[in-house]
């Protein structure tokens, strides 16, 4: 979260871009803060938590199921 204001302009204003924790309430506050700067994002609101209450995919990198601690 610290390096995000800093390096904002690496994000292309434009694209929709979305942000996500595990709650959620990080990844809101760090939506609000890039939407300040012009950037189209948008939280995904509960994070992966909610994701995963839902029963979409959770996967790891290497593609295996995964799980949000």
């Amino acid at each position: 979260m610290a390096e995000v204001e800093a390096r904002v302009e690496e994000l292309q204003a434009k694209q929709l871009t979305v942000i996500v924790c595990r709650s959620g309430g990080r990844s809101n506050t760090i939506t609000q803060l890039l939407n300040a700067h012009g950037v189209n994002a948008v939280n995904l609101e509960g994070g992966m938590r909610a994701w995963e209450q839902a029963g979409l995919p959770v996967v790891t990198g290497a593609g295996e199921p995964g799980h949000i601690l």
